[in-house]
């Protein structure tokens, strides 16, 4: 006795349909806006200051990663001060490659006190001046993967471009 109304197969056909709509619909918001922010958030020339996070990675990678840590990279007193901006850019590239996956990130400011809290850099001094200390950041710029150096080092030299307010 069929009256040509919805019987008990058609409704599971109909929620199968639509739990997989679901499922992918939640995948793509994800991978989108699974941080609760995106690109289009914030308008060109801001920059966006967030938390390290490093990815879940295996026990093996775990080792891997960790004999990589105990490098520590010294300053010596004979670097000069492009020496300087160029071991501040190298720490920062693998800074950025540790903790910097996240694909809505398009600008970061990488500060020495940060590198020289993973281990990747120590104290940096005024070749000049030993009793001076140096301070500086990197710019990580996403786009183009560029990586843009800045150093202060008291009043003996400062990197063009240098914003105080970034320190």
């Amino acid at each position: 006795m069929n009256n040509r109304g919805w019987g008990m197969s058609d409704l599971f056909w109909i929620l199968a349909i639509l739990g997989i709509a679901l499922l992918v619909s939640m995948v793509v918001y994800y991978q989108n806006f699974g941080n609760g922010s995106s690109a289009k958030d914030y308008p060109e020339g801001e920059v966006e200051v967030t938390s390290p996070t490093k990815a879940p990675s295996e026990p093996e990678e775990l080792e891997e990663e960790n004999k990589e840590d105990d490098k520590e990279i010294d300053v010596d007193s004979t670097l000069t001060y492009g020496e300087m901006e160029e071991l501040l850019k190298g720490s920062a590239i693998e800074y950025v490659k540790k903790y910097y996956s996240d694909p809505s990130v398009s600008e970061v400011i990488i500060k020495d006190e940060e590198l020289e809290r993973e281990a990747l850099i120590s104290g940096l001094h005024d070749p000049n001046d030993s009793s001076a200390s140096c301070e500086g950041y990197v710019i990580y710029q996403k786009e183009g993967n560029t990586y843009l150096p800045y150093l202060k080092c008291g009043s003996n030299y400062v990197t063009n471009g240098y914003n105080e307010n970034y320190q």
